[in-house]
């Protein structure tokens, strides 16, 4: 498997004082690959706390949502 790297990874969140208890945050980036820096479609991210997964787009975008304030373990594959 070779090296992989995220790219204009953001995570935010667009929770108001009243919504703050809910998990509206997001988590999205563009996955490249290191060595040519071209952008990887099908590859996977997931966060291992919540198994939570998504597959990136053709031109290698992904996004989670409903996420949750706090210390996460992300994993990134690709055939």
């Amino acid at each position: 498997m070779g090296k992989l790297r995220i790219l204009l990874v953001s995570l935010y969140s667009i929770v108001s004082m009243q919504l703050s208890a809910q998990c509206l945050l997001e988590f999205s980036g563009i996955v490249l690959d290191a060595d040519t820096r071209q952008r990887l479609s099908e590859a996977t991210i997931t966060i291992k706390e919540l198994n939570l997964s998504a597959a990136t787009t053709a031109s290698g975008e992904f996004r989670l949502k409903g996420l949750c304030p706090g210390s996460y373990t992300v994993i990134i594959s690709h055939i």
